[in-house]
């Protein structure tokens, strides 16, 4: 599924706790709760959010559950690359890097009894997707993909790239 929230609002990690988040960004904000683990995100009209709910890691490429994220993050890298004009990156974090900067969180959550996993992201498109600063940012401030690229991006047109870089690995 790749779709575009309609609503502002937080949403939390599978395992987070309403409690950890500022309690001025989360007065307002409509919260609510991910599959996957990891922390708390913003999202909006101007987000993209990917979910592909797989019935085992291997299911669209070769991998074991601890290869899940690094394998499955691939394709979103080159979308983002393309849309953007600038390298998207992944360095073992909970996040992807343009230009140096994180635009996007990517997380996972995978069910050892029945082996069925869960790839999931949100690509911060005009919407910035941090709710607060994290220690692995390193300091780099966040970005959205529109920054880094320097022009306007249809959600429309970043859930395509999304989903036809995701076919061509399912092919």
């Amino acid at each position: 599924m790749i779709g575009s929230p309609k609503d502002e609002g937080i949403v939390l990690g599978a395992f987070q706790r309403a409690s950890e988040i500022d309690p001025g960004a989360a007065a307002s904000a409509l919260m609510v709760r991910r599959g996957s683990g990891g922390g708390a995100v913003r999202v909006g009209e101007g987000s993209v959010w990917i979910q592909l709910a797989l019935a085992r890691p291997a299911a669209l490429v070769p991998c074991t559950a601890d290869k899940l994220l690094n394998r499955y993050v691939r394709p979103l890298l080159r979308a983002l690359t393309k849309l953007a004009s600038t390298p998207a990156s992944y360095f073992g974090r909970d996040w992807i890097s343009a230009a140096h900067r994180p635009v996007a969180l990517v997380a996972f959550a995978h069910e050892a009894s029945t082996n069925a996993a869960l790839f999931e992201a949100i690509v911060a498109v005009r919407t910035p997707f941090a709710v607060a600063a994290r220690s692995s940012f390193m300091g780099k401030p966040p970005a959205t993909l529109e920054e880094i690229a320097g022009f306007a991006i249809e959600r429309a047109r970043v859930a395509d790239a999304i989903a036809d870089a995701f076919r061509g690995i399912a092919s």
